[in-house]
């Protein structure tokens, strides 16, 4: 049993860490550390600037890790790319547990924010793939960007051939 809550409470960080800012991560050009994006979440820290996100005990997005889970996440995993807001909204993140080697790909889910306030509503919200949903069951332009990001990924070599993958979203 507890191995299945582990795995259960594995998936949950990684799909934690997809919620996340990535972009403005240093891994990826910004100026955030890896546990400051973590911490922050579903939360732009672009809203934020000049404050830590370990003295906000309270934000609009509570999909966000605590300092210890963010040093777990950060100590057992790997970003292997990420993919922010295609012309869809379509976001992503490959990341690898390094102990295992195993890779999941996680999708973002709404941003619920609108633009001003640091989200994406026009594209992911009911003006966008959300909208798809509910008139026709699927948001067929991430779908598209979905494959194409999976494609680009096992061509580039970035998720290799072999490679066990899960999939949260």
């Amino acid at each position: 049993m507890s191995t299945n809550i582990n795995t259960w409470y594995n998936f949950v960080l990684e799909q934690m860490a997809a919620e996340s800012y990535w972009g403005q991560s240093e891994l990826f050009g910004g100026n955030r550390t890896a546990a400051d994006v973590l911490m922050f979440g579903s939360n732009n820290p672009n809203q934020y600037v000049g404050l830590n996100p370990v003295n906000l005990p309270t934000l609009p997005g509570a999909t966000r890790m605590t300092a210890s889970q963010a040093d777990y996440f950060l100590q057992n995993y790997e970003i292997v790319d990420q993919l922010s807001n295609t012309a869809s909204g379509f976001s992503a993140t490959l990341m690898r547990n390094t102990t295992t080697g195993e890779y999941t790909l996680s999708m973002r889910s709404t941003e619920y924010a609108d633009p001003d306030q640091g989200g994406d509503w026009l594209r992911d919200g009911l003006p966008g793939a959300d909208g798809e949903i509910n008139s026709y069951g699927f948001a067929l332009g991430q779908i598209l960007d979905m494959e194409d990001y999976y494609t680009q990924l096992k061509s580039t070599g970035l998720l290799p051939a072999d490679a066990t993958l899960s999939v949260t979203d």
